[in-house]
């Protein structure tokens, strides 16, 4: 079988199926996109989603980001595992912790996991460090809540500097870097959908 983007081959499952069809699927559905919706936006056929939804075929990775990019999450999402149960509570001991390269910042998800639509983190930064080398974007909104110390936040080439309480809401793609403008640490918490990490 060959793949409708890129002409290679697809791999009918013959093992058994992941869960990432069904995740395309719940995807799909959740951002009210139609299966000729999702075909047309990631240059395939509505057959081939089709049977990509059902783990009938198994996508070249070229076409699976494709669809990534076109629902707005990152390609990891289709593979994480699927749960009925969704804790409400994460006690801060239990939080996970998340780490970018050539980044100061430490974050904490303060939401169970990276699967729903929400992710929520704690970043502290030292006197002096910076979110990333250079600015940087990704999918969705996000809203950032400085709860101590003084962040400059820079935001497609202009500057904002926010004090505790202050916040910042804009589109996460704008290309953008937080840094630690205070003589303690700064910490902020920030939501952004659909999660990035």
């Amino acid at each position: 079988m060959v793949d409708a983007e890129t002409g290679s081959d697809i791999v009918p499952q013959t093992t058994q199926p992941s869960s990432m069809g069904p995740a395309v699927r719940r995807m799909r559905v959740q951002r009210g996109l139609s299966v000729a919706d999702l075909a047309a936006a990631a240059g395939v056929t509505s057959g081939a989603i089709s049977q990509i939804e059902s783990d009938r075929i198994q996508p070249t990775i070229t076409t699976l980001r494709r669809i990534a990019e076109a629902i707005g999450v990152p390609v990891f999402r289709f593979f994480l595992p699927t749960s009925p149960k969704r804790e409400a509570v994460v006690r801060r001991r239990e939080r996970k912790a998340l780490v970018l390269p050539r980044s100061d910042a430490r974050y904490e998800l303060m939401t169970p996991d990276l699967s729903g639509d929400l992710e929520v983190l704690e970043m502290r930064l030292p006197p002096g460090g910076t979110s990333a080398e250079a600015p940087m974007g990704h999918p969705g909104e996000e809203c950032m809540v400085v709860i101590k110390g003084r962040a400059e936040l820079e935001l497609d080439g202009e500057i904002h500097v926010l004090g505790p309480g202050d916040s910042a809401t804009y589109f996460a793609q704008v290309p953008h870097r937080i840094r630690n403008v205070g003589r303690g640490e700064m910490i902020a918490i920030s939501a952004i959908t659909p999660p990035s990490f």
